[in-house]
């Protein structure tokens, strides 16, 4: 089996093998206080993010995450709460990757016994410890999950047994009233210690570095070629880098500056034709309040380098290039979110105008990760 298929099973083998969610069903008479980003679900649709809750009886106190404000539920009106342990996911995925990465190796990898570490067991070896950092990675992506569904108390049934211990017709045997002031003096001091949190000025971070790893695709043109007659395609697809700083003008605005480029490699009749475009911007980002989507955009200078060499020899024919001016518009959504980072996809598109009149349009997908994160205590 070809190694990149191994890779692609061993892959999916782990999001598959990872147990990623715990339930725990919470008894009317048990309270229970997280203090973890997480999720709260109205409805499937209708969810807030939250930093901490604390449940008791019949409701449900939960501090906002962006906002601090202080949310009183009453079971009914909750679904249930996803709290969020990303390292715990690490851990688990790591553990997990190790050995299923090294099984599937064993029972699929070529035995190749005859040459150093062809093996099965060499390979299962060598898969081992390339399993642990991406079930690692796989793992805290996808999290380990704390899912909290609530019991509600049934009234009626509590008002009927009240009734029937008043007429004397039935003995209950009634709460320790120890237990019943224990468990009111705990539900208060709880109470004024969320509220107290919900008073505490919500921070929002006044800059931010952001890097971004991309693919992306399109035209490019082709520079002056004086060594060879070859013919090199103006479209072309490339892997790059860029990076972010901005500051905030105001609570859903940054203005800043941004650089990084791509790189687009040929191979035709045993010369290699490489072209890399790197970029220098002032950009921004636009943040719609209480959304996890941001707008951005960005205008500044592009370079086309254009360089040529002999595949075998290694030697460079010629070095041209060109500059230009870009224009990108995108936008990106924080799909892992922490106290201290946050993590985005995002997509955009970029138009480029080059000095002699040649243009290039690219389209691209990006991976990247912010600190800090927006908002904190």
């Amino acid at each position: 089996m070809r190694q990149e298929t191994s890779f692609f099973l061993t892959f999916i083998m782990l999001f598959l093998s990872i147990g990623c969610s715990n339930t725990q069903i919470v008894q009317p008479d048990k309270s229970v206080y997280i203090h973890r980003y997480g999720t709260l679900y109205q409805t499937e649709y209708q969810k807030v993010d939250i930093k901490e809750f604390y449940t008791y009886s019949d409701s449900i106190l939960a501090i906002e995450f962006e906002t601090n404000n202080l949310l009183h539920f009453h079971k009914s009106e909750v679904k249930k709460i996803v709290m969020r342990n990303r390292s715990r996911g690490a851990k688990h995925g790591a553990i997990a990757g190790a050995l299923v990465a090294s099984s599937l190796c064993y029972l699929l990898c070529p035995d190749n016994s005859g040459e150093a570490l062809g093996s099965k067991e060499a390979g299962a070896f060598i898969w081992f410890f390339f399993g642990a950092p991406l079930g690692a990675a796989a793992g805290f992506i996808q999290g380990s999950n704390d899912i909290y569904e609530f019991i509600i108390p049934d009234i009626t049934k509590i008002e009927s047994e009240e009734a029937l211990v008043d007429s004397g017709d039935v003995q209950i045997k009634q709460p320790d009233i120890a237990e019943v002031k224990e468990t009111t003096v705990e539900a208060r001091e709880m109470r004024e210690r969320l509220t107290a949190a919900s008073k505490r000025e919500v921070k929002q971070s006044k800059f931010y570095l952001s890097a971004e790893y991309s693919y992306g695709f399109g035209n490019l043109p082709v520079l002056a070629n004086p060594a060879s007659t070859i013919n090199i395609e103006e479209s072309g697809s490339g892997i790059g880098v860029q990076f972010y700083f901005g500051y905030a003008l105001k609570p859903i605005f940054y203005l800043g500056l941004s650089a990084g480029g791509f790189e687009d490699s040929q191979e035709i009749d045993d010369i290699t034709t490489v072209r890399s475009v790197t970029n220098f911007e002032i950009s921004a980002r636009y943040y719609p309040e209480k959304k996890k989507y941001f707008y951005k955009g960005a205008v500044g200078l592009s370079v086309i380098d254009q360089k040529a060499r002999l595949f075998n020899l290694g030697q460079e024919l010629y070095d041209a290039s060109i500059l230009g001016m870009r224009i990108i518009v995108g936008m990106g959504r924080n799909v892992i979110q922490g106290e201290t980072y946050e993590i985005y996809l995002g997509g955009d598109i970029s138009y480029n105008r080059f000095e002699d009149g040649e243009d290039a349009v690219w389209l691209g997908i990006s991976l990247g990760g912010t600190i800090p994160s927006r908002f904190s205590d």
